[in-house]
């Protein structure tokens, strides 16, 4: 069993959900996979402009951001070639997700906590729908799974932590009988729920981190995180010629990348799967059959 997630960036648009159904496609003919997705590229920056528009008075201006999302995932929906059944059943979700959204904008509690990580949650719902949307078209059995169904959380809204014996209970009871039937389960990222059923998001770039709390939960084989990069550097290959590039490299020296502001992970991602060595690859959407970067037990990226 894999776990794959999805960056942004592999979501961007039409074309790139169906270059990533060909890869989820391409894999699930050998092996059981769960894929969890982030946002499409730019949306969550967008949701949280909208609150700061809404909260600064400028209420006009948040609606305007919002249509401009509404439109963004209907020009998606609408480029996905799906059969007319499935289109309608995509239009009503889309329209369905932004009446909810309108109406939490709205609510005269929305200062409450946890409303903010609720709304932020909006733009992971929606890509879910879009890629599962895909892959059934594609004969592909699979099924949007909400992960505040999954990864169960402390109270600390905005950086959350798992609770993990409450999540494994979870995954077993909502992901098993997917699993067993070979539907392919496509899981919401950045954010899992509490005890009370509220949303509560992980942190920025908080998909990671769904994806290896999911292995740990399931003892999956390896976690395979999809990019727009190759693999692991010790900086930015866009922005340096010189970059050096990690064909392999221990969960340690990984972790302090991160944390040191390499944004090729979420700093708090490699602590699930390091617990039970559990391999992690980085790995290139549009360059899939690179082998990208390994990311595993051994010191220095070498097993002892």
């Amino acid at each position: 069993m894999k776990v794959m997630k999805f960056g942004g960036a592999s979501l961007a648009d039409a074309s790139k959900i169906k270059q990533v159904s060909k890869i989820i496609s391409d894999y699930c003919a050998k092996e059981r996979l769960i894929v969890v997705v982030s946002a499409v590229q730019g949306v969550t920056d967008k949701l949280i402009s909208i609150v700061n528009h809404y909260r600064a008075g400028n209420v006009e201006e948040a609606v305007n951001v919002i249509t401009g999302l509404y439109n963004l995932h209907l020009n998606i929906l609408n480029n996905l070639d799906l059969p007319s059944k499935k289109q309608n059943e995509g239009h009503s979700q889309i329209n369905n997700l932004f009446g909810n959204l309108f109406s939490l904008l709205f609510l005269p509690d929305n200062n409450k906590i946890g409303w903010y990580d609720k709304f932020l949650s909006f733009g992971e719902v929606l890509s879910s729908r879009l890629v599962t949307l895909d892959l059934v078209k594609n004969k592909i059995k699979a099924r949007h799974v909400d992960s505040s169904e999954l990864i169960i959380t402390d109270n600390n809204f905005g950086a959350a932590s798992p609770l993990m014996d409450r999540t494994i209970e979870s995954v077993e009871k909502v992901l098993y009988p997917l699993i067993v039937e070979d539907i392919v389960p496509v899981v919401t990222g950045f954010f899992g729920g509490t005890a009370k059923g509220e949303i509560s998001l992980l942190g920025r770039g908080g998909s990671d981190y769904s994806a290896t709390i999911l292995a740990f939960a399931l003892e999956a084989q390896e976690v395979i995180l999809w990019k727009e990069v190759n693999g692991i550097y010790d900086s930015d290959p866009k922005i340096s010629a010189k970059a050096k590039f990690f064909p392999e490299i221990s969960y340690d020296n990984a972790a302090k990348l991160a944390t040191n502001g390499a944004k090729i992970l979420h700093p708090r991602a490699l602590k699930p799967v390091a617990a039970k060595e559990i391999t992690v690859w980085i790995k290139n959407t549009f360059n899939p059959a690179f082998a990208g970067s390994k990311i595993w037990k051994g010191k220095n990226g070498h097993e002892e």
